[in-house]
């Protein structure tokens, strides 16, 4: 027998792997009784009954050590406090406290199961580790497989959750004792993510238990792209830790303040109002690509101040087959697949040179981004550009037009792209 040995009014007492209580003896140890972990006040104490009989609890200490084996400290006569290391595999139960199976050599389960029970979870910052905040005081961390890229998150496909999100935590239990190797722990949260001020949070869902959600804290950085949103482990790095899928887009229609961004965030969809705030001397577009850097900031809460995040969109631009100017959000990799920005504007054409002028805030007086539209100055070139324009017939017609000036809006009107009437300068 193997386990956690303590003196307790003046026995000295084994409590063994397989769940059993022994009296220790010279002659050898001999089962006296039982203990567990598992209790309904969820308080992190081991129970033990001793000839039938229930005896006071211990308060149980619990950590993970550097294989991210279970470790389990407890105190026995005059505060003596004694340790064991269990070998074992990790488990997130139904009602997000914490399993670790004790299992034998061959890497089997041995039966016997030791809950940690767990108040709070959260992603430490620089290390990336899952903390554990534990029920009567302490906490301990999970290190991750694979350091700052242990997270990852893709749609749900528990079929026991109707969450759209899954958060994975990946990490390893290495028992030196188990020739076969590492055993993965099953970390998996379903849920929704959301953001706290300009921190991240998942919301999981609790199938068991008095709670519905347990809330996943993220310490580090968050950042948008134009896939969504990125997590930085270390707030002082720009090494992306988890890849959330989302997406920015313009909604000028519907808003008459100054947010005029839809953001989202994660499968589940959910959507902030934002302003973006345009860095201009970081920002190009031209040869079909725009490069957009700022901020993205948020609507600000009762009470609070408006969240801000760095912004960084890549976007294509194209004319589509109904002669409109059309941004399309250029996705590498990832699950959010390729979007339309929305994105509205003035069409400006004048010798041989059209731009559009983006619209991305409804703030007065604010700078517009100037996309180059086509090859400027050449006129074979601007020839086809005024076609898609001024949705002309030919290039005979478009060609008529080289030598004018106008400006031309393109916005939406009911979920359409829709250009205004064009005031077009005679021609010289």
């Amino acid at each position: 027998m193997t386990g956690l040995t303590l003196t307790i009014g003046g026995r000295k007492l084994l409590f063994a792997t397989t769940g059993e209580v022994a009296d220790v003896k010279a002659a050898g140890p001999a089962t006296v009784g039982s203990w567990r972990s598992d209790a309904p006040e969820a308080d992190n104490q081991i129970r033990y009954a001793l000839g039938g009989m229930e005896q006071p609890p211990l308060k149980a200490g619990y950590s993970f050590n550097g294989n991210n084996q279970l470790v389990l400290s407890a105190a026995g006569d005059a505060n003596q406090a004694a340790a064991f290391t269990f070998q074992g595999r990790i488990e997130v139960l139904r009602d997000h406290n914490l399993g670790y199976f004790l299992v034998n050599n061959d890497g089997s389960d041995a039966g016997p199961k030791v809950t940690v029970y767990v108040t709070e979870i959260k992603i430490a910052e620089s290390t990336n580790n899952l903390q554990l905040v534990l029920a009567g005081g302490g906490q301990t961390e999970i290190a991750g497989a694979s350091g700052a890229q242990s997270l990852e998150a893709e749609r749900n496909t528990l079929a026991t959750f109707k969450a759209q999100d899954l958060l994975t935590f990946e990490a390893n239990t290495t028992n030196p004792s188990v020739p076969s190797g590492p055993i993965p722990a099953d970390l998996k949260f379903a849920g929704s993510f959301d953001l706290a001020g300009d921190r991240l949070v998942f919301l999981s869902e609790v199938q068991t238990g008095t709670r519905n959600t347990v809330n996943i804290g993220f310490a580090g950085r968050v950042g948008a792209v134009t896939g969504g949103f990125v997590y930085f482990a270390d707030g002082h790095t720009t090494e992306v830790a988890i890849n959330i899928r989302g997406h920015h887009v313009f909604k000028s229609a519907t808003v008459a303040t100054d947010l005029t961004w839809e953001a989202s965030l994660g499968f589940s969809g959910k959507t902030f109002r934002a302003a973006v705030d345009v860095d201009l001397h970081r920002t190009t577009a031209k040869g079909g690509i725009l490069d957009l850097h700022g901020k993205l900031r948020l609507e600000k809460p009762p009470g609070g101040a408006a969240p801000t995040f760095d912004i960084n969109l890549k976007a294509t631009y194209k004319f589509d087959n109904s002669g409109m100017l059309v941004f399309t959000a250029h996705v590498v990799g990832g699950a959010q697949p390729a979007y339309d920005l929305m994105l509205e504007g003035k069409f400006v054409y004048s010798n041989l040179n059209l731009s559009f002028m983006i619209q991305y805030t409804n703030v007065a007086g604010a700078q517009a981004i100037h996309a180059e539209v086509g090859i400027q100055g050449n006129k074979a070139d601007m020839t086809t550009q005024l076609k898609f324009v001024l949705d002309l017939q030919s290039d005979k017609q478009a060609s008529l037009k080289l030598k004018a000036s106008f400006e031309l809006r393109m916005r939406f009107a009911n979920g359409i792209r829709v250009k205004e009437p064009a005031a077009l300068a005679a021609g010289k």
